[in-house]
């Protein structure tokens, strides 16, 4: 019969605490391990943990344990230097976007842009609450408030609160895998440190994880190892978050008969049990942690060498090329039957298609002038970046955050686009792989990029 009783003060347990954070894509709970008031006591340990995933979620779009909308992040726009809400659906300003414009007798007429309906109530309600009356002299229409680079700084595991919360997730799972060593008197301190930031010296970065462990269940899975070590008469952890960011924990010396381990892989990306978690036991101290004499020494090294931000990159990269893919399947399903349709009506099929991605076509845009730019070595070369820079300017004045360059480039690209896959689905060419590498790959470069340099050698002829 399991044990009952919290783990932090020895009162009856019943929380229903999540083993893994809800926050994070854990769906399975304990009544075994804490109290109400200690589960509400690590409350913040698991914010912290998942504000410093937050970006990671929202472009994967995981959802909360009984939430209904992905995550979001929010972030800060580099052109307008205002923050930004990204989720998986996109980005969006995070507060409504005034613009001043002029009516046909020249008298400034104020524009305000909203991301949704609601938003714009909201506002409205607001301001009626302070007593500022609005007139409104139109409703507007719906529209696309384009975007260009934003920021968010990472800081994983960066400070005390960081590596807290990394503990106080270990523990919960060896609380759950071993409940009656959990509950010793060795443990003390670690609790003490998870629960009242007593001590320190659990957890730190791993950037040289064992080797002989099976890849993870899922691709982007989150793991948890925890295990006892007889050899060291140690009870230790690891975890590793998107299969990509990982640290160690040795929680403390207990007596040990007999060396164990329990791994668990955690999807978060699935939306309730059972397929949200593999697990299995090991008779045997499978990834076996030994304490570092410098616990700062090996990131410390990462950060100099720069292979912690490669190892980021690699996840954005991992994520970024899911996210297409995602898309690429959502368009694919929306074109379905378009093969045996007319030329021009599949065209104009696929171009309502494109146009309603127009952000990461600009995106596209962007990122493969970018690349032009690194790899223009001629003047020719670099004339022609520079005009193409040129043409896919960002206005944060304008309503539609465009010059009107930008504006035609962007229609003119997703024209090409759809011109592209139309040609494709009447071949019998455009599977998911193929709309994957359009929307985002060296085939949709190419695509978006070919008007630009044609438009660029007009400017040339007399």
């Amino acid at each position: 019969m399991a044990i009952r009783t919290c783990i932090i003060c020895g009162k009856t347990a019943g929380s229903g605490e999540h083993v893994f954070p809800a926050s994070l894509g854990g769906r399975r709970t304990n009544r075994s391990i804490y109290c109400p008031k200690h589960d509400n006591a690590y409350s913040g340990l698991a914010g912290t943990i998942a504000g410093q995933l937050a970006i990671f979620n929202a472009q994967l779009g995981v959802i909360k344990d009984h939430d209904k909308e992905p995550a979001s992040v929010a972030m800060t726009d580099v052109d307008t230097g205002q923050e930004v809400v990204l989720s998986s659906d996109g980005p969006r300003f995070r507060h409504p976007q005034a613009y001043t414009s002029q009516d046909e007798q020249g008298q400034p007429v104020q524009h305000i842009a909203f991301a949704s309906r609601k938003e714009a109530d909201q506002w409205l309600e607001e301001q009626k609450a302070k007593g500022i009356d609005i007139a409104l002299i139109g409703k507007g229409e719906r529209g696309v408030r384009f975007m260009g680079t934003a920021h968010k700084q990472i800081k994983l595991g960066g400070d005390e609160e960081g590596l807290r919360a990394i503990a106080y997730i270990v523990q919960t799972f060896f609380a759950q895998a071993f409940p009656d060593i959990a509950r010793l008197p060795a443990l003390d301190p670690l609790k003490a440190y998870t629960l009242n930031n007593v001590g320190k010296g659990f957890a730190w970065w791993d950037f040289a994880p064992p080797t002989d462990l099976p890849a993870n269940a899922f691709p982007f899975g989150h793991r948890v190892v925890v295990g006892l070590d007889q050899a060291a008469g140690t009870a230790y952890a690891r975890i590793s978050f998107y299969s990509t960011l990982n640290f160690a924990v040795l929680l403390a010396n207990v007596p040990v008969t007999t060396s164990r381990a329990v791994v668990t892989d955690i999807d978060p990306l699935a939306k309730s049990p059972p397929r949200d978690i593999v697990s299995w036991n090991a008779e045997a101290a499978l990834g076996a942690v030994a304490r570092p004499a410098n616990l700062t020494a090996a990131l410390g090294e990462a950060i100099r060498s720069g292979r912690a931000e490669a190892q980021i990159r690699s996840l954005m990269g991992r994520i970024q090329v899911f996210e297409n893919d995602m898309a690429a399947a959502r368009l694919l399903a929306q074109a379905e039957g378009a093969a045996a349709l007319p030329d021009t009506e599949r065209e104009a099929l696929f171009t309502r298609l494109i146009t309603s991605e127009a952000q990461r076509v600009l995106n596209l845009m962007r990122t493969s002038i970018a690349d032009c730019k690194l790899r223009a070595s001629n003047p020719v070369e670099k004339a022609v970046v520079a005009f193409m820079e040129k043409v896919v300017e960002l206005d944060p004045q304008a309503i539609n955050g465009l010059t009107p360059e930008a504006a035609r480039s962007i229609e003119t690209a997703c024209q090409a686009l759809a011109r592209q896959m139309s040609a494709d689905c009447k071949a019998g060419l455009l599977d998911r792989a193929r709309m994957g590498v359009l929307i985002g790959g060296g085939p949709g470069a190419f695509a978006v990029l070919e008007p630009l340099k044609e438009a660029y050698l007009k400017t040339l002829r007399p």
